[in-house]
């Protein structure tokens, strides 16, 4: 049975859903228009923190409430269910994005080729593996847009910095010597014609002694 928003306490709500559609449109529709200002969502006074969309008294009141609402759920004994159905709605929300070719951490932007995420969130996740002290492997680099020999920032759009991409260009051009010339190609060739004289030599023994 469909329970009454909260917030009209006039409109029925859809299963599983606090208010209704019409509710939650206007909702969502002031909350992105604040965001756009750069304006705390929450109190609609302060001015937001740099990528976030509240203000500093109201991240750290976000913080305690839901540090106090862990503990209480850990205390009642529901916190494994709570997390389980947090889990749920996680992994639902991340196959839909999948589905429909965005990142799944943020739902905005594509994901990187072989990554479930964009650009932008490899960046995060690479600045909170930093923190923790977690190494990125080599090979991993590039999509973290650091250098793959030395972690540097990344040059242009190639996968290592400028001092190796420069590194990279000079010794191509010092390489001046055609593949055709070089020793190890001549050895090579020269070893194949000298085969072949040989199996051609025994062919016409072959051929003399049968006659």
């Amino acid at each position: 049975m469909a329970n009454i928003c909260n917030r009209c306490h006039k409109n029925k709500t859809r299963k599983g859903m606090k208010q209704c559609d019409k509710c939650n449109k206007d909702r969502m529709d002031t909350y992105n228009y604040y965001k756009s200002l750069g304006i705390c969502v929450n109190c609609r006074n302060e001015e937001a923190l740099y990528g976030q969309v509240c203000c500093e008294i109201c991240a750290e009141k976000d913080i305690k409430n839901k540090t106090e609402k862990i503990k209480k759920l850990k205390e009642s004994g529901n916190y494994d269910q709570y997390k389980q159905h947090r889990n749920d709605l996680c992994k639902i929300r991340a196959k839909k994005r999948r589905e429909a070719g965005l990142c799944e951490y943020c739902g905005k932007y594509p994901p990187e080729d072989g990554y479930k995420r964009c650009y932008k969130c490899l960046i995060k996740m690479r600045q909170k593996l930093k923190k923790r002290g977690l190494k990125i492997s080599r090979s991993a680099r590039p999509s973290f847009g650091m250098c793959y020999i030395c972690g540097e920032p990344l040059y242009k759009d190639y996968k290592v910095c400028e001092k190796h991409y420069t590194q990279f260009v000079e010794n191509i051009r010092n390489t001046t010597s055609p593949i055709e010339s070089h020793p190890w190609r001549m050895e090579t060739k020269s070893g194949f014609i000298q085969k072949r004289k040989r199996i051609a030599q025994k062919i016409i023994e072959r051929r003399k002694n049968a006659k």
